[in-house]
């Protein structure tokens, strides 16, 4: 038998150690990573970072800054004044404070500047203290105004993401109890991200009147952020923490409305919370039912929502309030169909050109199939409602999403009768469409199966990257994506003349775009810059050519050739004549016949009265004139400026029409004030004593107290006059 050899076994060859200068040295630790391993704190992955309190934190404060730097490094913040900026800061007298601060004269001005002006049903007075101030210490820098609108925008960020956070562990506590708490970190995280960084969200910041949205929604992400922290705090079994909720709900909607009415929407998201979150449960058992939440949308939306109706709804259904505006009921609640689309679209795929500063270029709905679109557009958003009914026990976090959306339109694009459209009516609308997103990619779907289709690729990388830091990198790409697209639309805002630019460029059918361009030229031509007066008479001629263009262009190009001593031909009163014949006045014709009357008023523009007094006429013959309410009224006090106050005869022409505007309307007292003055001028004493008690009647809060009492103080002094010389 022959001898089997022994095998050896095979072994590795031994590795000679590495010589002292190839060998990889350890970093040494820093002096906070020695400390946390002393005091035995693990080292976190970087994908576990949010789950400390400070870290967390310093991640928020990254989003700050970046937020900042798209802003401010676009030169965003330097473009100037724009449009309602001056009717509602600029021009407005009412904010103007004078004496000394914090003194009880300066206290009682503020108190009437909160009131001075007609900024909407609950007037505001927040929002025009806040201007009054601004003002008052700092002037009228428009730069300085869009620094505070950003600074307002990243205290909704941080206010946002509290309430995302809160919201989203109540959610995981009661329905997804086996989910990751780092997730819900990193998801929250992302949505403030998003949302701080969309540029949907521009118009609020960089459009200065617009703080007015940003201040109101301060108050209503504070009082969202109180409400989920109440609820998970407390028990809704007594009636104590009921009325605790409710006084923190009452306050914050008080707050938020007298910034601006959409703070009225506080009670109606936290019932969106309740049903599609918070089940009306105060824990994760279907038992621990807080049924007495029902009384408190009783009180707060359900009794406040039927007063309002009350109040508004006679006037709508009339189409009385329509009477200013282009387009009746019909036309509108059609209309906003196709607009809450474009809505949505472009929060989702954020579209820079279909965006735009002014949204009058939309054509009338008509009718379901006048457009076709509007049919296809009602179908698509009752698809979206009946998704989030039916997806609310299975993704609730979707349904909450879709149904905030909509809630959030309520007000804004609903039967009342508003402008059209507008970008800052998503501010906080969008955060819903978001969150529903990041709902549905990264909090339902598992990490695993969101990168099974990037396998291949992920078997290419040397070092594959764990499922969980992937979906990290692509919520950073999208947050990334967005901020681009923001530093891009910033940078667009840099100048006012860009911007104008860009807006007629992206939409050539909108009156307004198209007149913006001409409106900077001829101001840049009249304070001296004289390379702008032929591209102005161009842009203007441009922009009268758009359908329902108005009197602007028209008015720009007679101030323009007026003050540069050129003719003004007869055929642009004409045109004026056709436009105002064509639809009814608007707000920014009131605005242009002012401008034209106080320019011919004060010997700027050489023009023949003639021509003045035919386009009076032509007004007073326009659609509805008569049934314009404010507009009317306005129109009346230009008129009666027009013909003037020096002699008695003017006077004599003059006074019927501003006492016909003050009987129009009695609900404001600046009318009466005119008529008071005049009459004072006349000896009518009678008439004077009348208007006054009616600015009395009208000083509920005390805020045309020191008018009135000026008031009183003249009408003496004239009567003991009077009865002097007689």
């Amino acid at each position: 038998m022959s001898r089997s050899k022994k095998r050896k076994p095979n072994r590795q060859p031994r590795s000679r150690p590495a010589p002292a200068s190839r060998r990889r040295r350890r970093p040494a630790p820093t002096k906070a990573l020695a400390a946390d391993r002393k005091e035995g704190v693990p080292k976190l992955p970087f994908s576990q970072w949010p789950e400390r309190a400070s870290r967390r934190w310093l991640l928020l404060l990254a989003i700050l800054v970046a937020t900042w730097l798209v802003y401010w490094g676009t030169g965003g913040l330097d473009g100037g004044w724009l449009l309602d900026d001056y009717g509602n800061i600029v021009n407005n007298d009412g904010l103007i404070l004078h004496g000394t601060p914090l003194t009880a004269i300066w206290w009682a001005e503020l108190w009437h500047v909160m009131f001075s002006f007609d900024a909407g049903p609950l007037g505001r007075p927040l929002s025009l203290a806040f201007f009054a101030l601004q003002r008052y210490w700092g002037g009228l820098d428009p730069s300085a105004f869009k620094a505070v609108n950003l600074v307002l925008h990243l205290m909704a960020v941080i206010l946002l993401y509290g309430f995302t956070r809160a919201l989203l562990h109540a959610w995981r506590r009661r329905l997804a109890p086996t989910l990751a708490a780092v997730r819900i970190e990193w998801v929250a995280l992302g949505i403030a991200a998003a949302w701080a960084l969309h540029p949907m969200n521009l118009t609020p910041i960089l459009y200065a009147v617009q703080r007015e949205t940003t201040f109101a929604a301060l108050f209503t992400l504070a009082g969202l952020w109180l409400y989920v922290y109440l609820r998970e705090r407390f028990c809704v079994t007594t009636w104590k923490v009921l009325i605790l909720i409710a006084v923190e709900v009452l306050v914050f909607t008080a707050l938020g409305a007298y910034a601006k009415e959409t703070g009225v929407l506080l009670p109606l998201f936290t019932l969106v919370l309740e049903v599609f979150v918070l089940r009306f449960r105060d824990g994760p058992e279907p038992q621990q039912t807080a049924r007495k939440l029902w009384w408190l949308y009783l009180v707060l939306l359900v009794l406040p929502a039927a007063i309002g109706l009350y109040e508004f709804l006679p006037s709508i259904i009339s189409g009385s309030g329509f009477v200013t505006r282009e387009f009746n009921l019909t036309e509108r609640v059609l209309t906003e169909g196709r607009i809450v689309l474009l809505y949505i679209f472009l929060i989702l795929i954020p579209w820079l050109p279909g965006m735009a500063l002014h949204w009058d270029y939309f054509t009338l709905s008509e009718g379901l199939l006048n457009p076709p679109s509007t049919l296809g557009s009602f179908l698509i958003l009752a698809a979206l409602l009946l998704l989030a009914w039916l997806l609310r026990r299975r993704k609730p976090l979707v349904a909450l999403g879709i149904a905030w959306f909509f809630a959030s339109q309520v007000l804004e694009s609903t039967i009342f009768p508003l402008e059209l459209a507008y970008e800052h009516r998503v501010y906080l609308g969008d955060w819903g469409l978001i969150v529903a997103v990041a709902a549905l990619t990264l909090l339902i779907i598992r990490p695993d199966h969101l990168v099974k289709p990037l396998a291949a690729l992920r078997r290419r990388i040397f070092r594959p990257l764990p499922a969980r830091r992937i979906m990290i990198v692509l919520a950073v790409a999208v947050v990334v994506l967005l901020g681009s697209l923001t530093a891009v639309r910033a940078w667009h805002w840099r100048d006012n003349l860009a911007l104008a630019r860009y807006e007629a460029l992206h939409h050539p059918m909108s009156p307004r775009g198209t007149y913006l361009v001409a409106r900077i030229m001829t101001n840049r031509a009249l304070s001296g810059q004289t390379q702008f007066i032929r591209p102005a008479f161009e842009a203007a001629q441009i922009a009268a050519r758009v359908p329902n263009a108005g009197l602007d262009p028209w008015v720009a190009m007679i101030l323009l050739a007026a003050q540069t001593d050129r003719p003004v031909p007869d055929v642009w009163f004409d045109g004026m004549i056709r436009a105002v014949a064509e639809r009814p006045f608007t707000v920014s014709d009131v605005n242009a016949l002012q401008a034209l009357v106080q320019c011919y008023t004060r010997n700027q523009c050489q023009l023949e009265r003639a021509n003045l007094e035919r386009l009076f006429e032509a007004i007073h013959h326009s659609p509805r004139f008569e049934t314009l309410g404010m507009n009317y009224a306005n129109v009346l006090v230009t008129e009666a400026n027009f013909i003037g106050y020096t002699t008695a005869a003017e006077r004599a022409r003059s006074a019927p029409l501003l006492l016909k505007a003050a009987n129009v309307q009695r609900g404001t007292a600046q009318f009466q004030i005119n008529v008071f003055n005049v009459a004072l001028a006349d000896s009518k004493f009678a008439l004077a004593k009348k208007m006054l008690d009616r600015v009395r009647k009208l000083n509920t809060l005390g805020h045309w107290s020191l008018k009135i009492e000026d008031m009183e103080r003249r009408l003496q002094r004239a009567r003991t006059a009077g009865t002097t010389n007689g």
